[in-house]
């Protein structure tokens, strides 16, 4: 075995090591490194020694040796805080379609704006990321960064807001597509507001004169993971939930046919006939993205139906207590867990 004087550790972690690992903190820790490798060779052998070096170097990398504290106390909590409401509210949308509550399109028209966000923000991602890393050569020993409108994040913040609008107009001619001019009546307006106070940041960031750190870039990565992990992991339990509830919510409305079958001979011809003799009002479906029910008869029995936004997906979750299940174009179907109910998504 050589000397213990002549080993040295190796030398990609120790690159890798001197790259992420923050100025204030690298003579130290380097020192420590060695001098535990050259301990290591000397009672356990320079194999050994070397992959203790490599772990201790994985150990490392972790945010309070990467990033000086101040790097992140630049924040004030008021920042912090509405970074965490803006990514719980975009959660939110997604979800809001399934949650209890009046029909109404808007929980859709927000939930598809949570979507979109998603979507481009995962396009968007590379830009946060390279945007992060010129806000954090700030922290970085490179105070003599010049004030230019890359350091300042200016043209990050234009390319960031392009995207932003053309998300924002692509959903708004989606809804009104599908729902009418109202849409673009509300989106307009606010969609104004939200490009005006977004001009007068990007004015700021323009004119700045001293190096700040900006949040902006986290926001860009921050909600596209967030609507992601919403979709994957709270969608599609609460789409079984607002499922099954609004099932329930569909029984006296079943009663009712059944009743009117026994009294007339026949089936409805449309749910209007069952007021006010069978039921007063329509029960409605209690869930957000869920507006009403349909109905349709057929010779010998009737079709009950809802529908639902599950992501890009229509899903018709339908009622047949002869168990033929007629819908076309699905492709997949699904058991709701209750009797004579089953759904199928649609493109």
């Amino acid at each position: 075995m050589k000397p213990t004087d002549e080993l040295r550790p190796p030398r990609l972690p120790l690159a890798f090591f001197r790259w992420f690992c923050h100025p204030a903190f690298l003579e130290e820790i380097e020192g420590d490194l060695l001098e535990q490798f050259q301990l290591n060779a000397a009672r356990l052998g320079e194999t050994k020694a070397r992959r203790l070096f490599i772990a201790d170097i994985l150990r490392l990398w972790r945010p309070e040796i990467i990033f000086n504290h101040s790097t992140f106390a630049a924040m004030k909590t008021s920042a912090w805080l509405r970074l965490l409401a803006l990514n719980l509210l975009f959660a939110l949308f997604v979800v809001l379609p399934f949650m209890p509550g009046p029909s109404n399109k808007l929980s859709i028209g927000l939930s598809a704006l949570g979507q979109m966000a998603g979507f481009f923000g995962v396009l968007t991602l590379p830009l946060g990321l390279v945007w992060a890393f010129f806000e954090l050569r700030k922290f970085r020993g490179a105070a003599g960064l010049k004030v230019n409108h890359w350091n300042n994040g200016f043209y990050f913040a234009i390319a960031a807001t392009l995207v932003g609008v053309f998300a924002y107009a692509l959903v708004t001619a989606g809804l009104t597509h599908d729902d009418g001019w109202w849409v673009t009546a509300v989106s307009v307006p606010i969609g104004l507001f939200l490009l005006w106070t977004t001009a007068r940041g990007i004015g700021k960031l323009r004119r700045q004169v001293v190096l700040k750190f900006s949040p902006a870039p986290l926001y860009l990565l921050s909600i596209p993971l967030v609507v992601l992990a919403a979709k994957l992991w709270l969608q599609d339990p609460l789409a079984a939930a607002s499922r099954v509830k609004a099932i329930r919510q569909s029984e006296p409305l079943i009663a009712a046919i059944e009743r009117f079958r026994e009294r007339e001979g026949r089936y409805p011809d449309s749910l209007a006939e069952l007021q006010p003799g069978f039921l007063l009002k329509l029960p409605s479906t209690s869930v957000m993205g869920v507006n009403h029910f349909d109905y349709e008869k057929t010779p010998d029995a009737f079709y009950l139906y809802f529908k639902q936004v599950h992501g890009a997906t229509i899903e018709v979750v339908e009622y047949d207590k002869t168990q033929r299940h007629h819908r076309k174009g699905h492709y997949f179907s699904g058991e709701t867990g209750v009797a004579n109910w089953r759904y199928y998504w649609l493109d």
